[in-house]
């Protein structure tokens, strides 16, 4: 390859040039015949093609340089042996980095189109930014209109008749006779000012000349006339193109920034669609472990079941037979639990005192100091209480056969320093007659506690 040693251009070649991402957003496309000319001064040698613009100058005159430091627009292609070459870092680009630049600039983004105008707004402003000649499409041509005072009054018409008709009417034949014929009249008369005689001799001695210079300067303007308003058109297509183009600019930034934030979003949704389909699977395995369990339980339901519907009546009978054997047993337990208090050495009844709610029993026995103590219900009524007190530890004993049903389970006591307070839940929600069963006067230990009648009971 050669290149002009004024060029600022060298030989050196390496891996990889540190401006080469300005690659993707040029176009290799198209680059030109080495015989091709520089934009600027037409040499026809030593030219480079911009990958930006498309443009081509010469690095004989340093317009490659002049171009670069204008734009910068740094990858240039050389015509003659397409070798690439960065101007801002001073280096080639090798055929391999090329290849993968060339194949990496598939999924360049739309900026590079924005660059790529960018470049040729530049181009357009730099051309408006320099003089260029006005063109006149109308001059006012020095032709004189009249031929004075003059006594040959039908040449004076004659030739008033050629001057209307315009100088590019001498074009034709006919009308140079009649020009001529009428002009000799007119230098013939001793009135026609020797100014215009002058002139007028000397426009008859070169009429042809004058007649196709006319003719050729008249085609000439059309064609600068023509070209004036080319250029109008086009300066008015650029500024308008101009203007469109910044708008449309920052409608494709915009548009760059959303497809980046969409991108950015799809990503987000991405991971959270890989961590439910992670979870769903996660998910499968526990229903499948489910349905493994469910079908085994089931297959071993089956049989089961139609054990039991077999059992069915023996199960009943079973059950009123625990039920009886139960209630003998609970029987024989207060039976004995009385008979050993019974015979209990100086066993004694605390004092006892009671008050009612509609649903709620509430029973104080007044024992200090309470050891052992010991409470047995039934749902018929039984109200079994022991306890020791005092330091020979005295048995205490409270046997009460009450006036109706009892709730057992809702039922409970606390025991305090100086008594033993019982909440009793009553099985139906009314009011009691009594405390106990038996009629008449109540024993002498069993008090109504009318302070705490009908009242909220607290500490239990």
């Amino acid at each position: 390859m050669k290149a002009d040693s004024n060029s600022g251009f060298s030989l050196k070649s390496q891996k990889q040039c540190d401006h080469h991402s300005a690659f993707l957003c040029c176009d290799l496309t198209g680059v030109p015949s080495h015989d091709i000319h520089c934009k600027r001064c037409q040499r026809p040698k030593e030219n480079w093609f911009c990958l930006s613009c498309k443009d081509v100058f010469c690095s004989v005159n340093r317009h490659v340089s002049e171009h670069y430091n204008q734009t910068k627009h740094c990858l240039f292609v050389y015509c003659s042996n397409k070798s690439t070459w960065c101007c801002s870092c001073k280096k080639y680009l090798d055929a391999e980095v090329i290849k993968q630049l060339w194949a990496n600039k598939q999924s360049r983004s739309s900026s590079a189109k924005l660059e790529s105008i960018d470049a040729k707004v530049v181009d357009v402003t730099d051309l408006l930014s320099k003089p260029f000649p006005t063109i006149n499409v109308h001059p006012q041509l020095d032709v004189p209109l009249s031929v004075g005072q003059d006594e040959l009054a039908l040449a004076k018409e004659g030739l008033r008749n050629v001057f209307d008709r315009g100088l590019k009417a001498l074009a034709d034949s006919k009308v140079q006779e009649e020009f001529l014929l009428y002009s000799a009249t007119l230098l013939s008369a001793e009135s026609c000012p020797s100014e215009l005689k002058v002139n007028l001799s000397s426009f008859r001695c070169n009429l042809s000349e004058e007649t196709s210079a006319f003719i050729k300067a008249q085609d000439e303007l059309k064609v600068a006339s023509e070209l004036s308003a080319s250029i109008t058109q086009k300066l008015f297509v650029v500024r308008q193109q101009t203007s469109k183009y910044d708008e449309v600019k920052k409608e494709m930034i915009a548009s760059d920034e959303k497809v980046a934030k969409y991108k950015s979003t799809i990503k987000e949704l991405e991971a959270c669609l890989a961590t439910e389909v992670s979870n769903r699977k996660k998910i499968d395995e526990v229903i499948d472990s489910i349905e493994t369990q469910i079908t085994i339980a089931r297959d071993g339901l089956v049989p089961d079941l139609a054990q039991a519907s077999s059992m069915e009546g023996r199960t009943q009978a079973a059950y009123q037979l625990l039920t009886r054997k139960q209630s003998h047993w609970d029987n024989l337990k207060i039976m004995f639990t009385r008979f050993a208090i019974a015979n209990a050495t100086m066993s004694r009844h605390p004092s006892v005192k009671w008050a009612q709610q509609p649903d709620t029993l509430y029973i104080t026995i007044e024992l200090p100091d309470a050891q052992d103590v010991k409470l047995t219900l039934e749902p018929e009524g039984k109200f079994l209480f022991s306890a020791t007190a005092g330091a020979e530890k005295t048995p205490y004993v409270v046997d009460l056969d009450l006036y109706d049903k009892i709730d057992v389970n809702e039922s409970r006591y606390s025991v305090g320093s100086r008594n033993i307070f019982h909440l009793v839940k009553k099985a139906e929600n009314k009011w009691w007659s009594r405390l106990i069963k038996q009629e008449g006067k109540a024993p002498g230990f069993l008090k109504v506690d009318w302070d705490n009648w009908g009242d909220e009971q607290a500490g239990i």
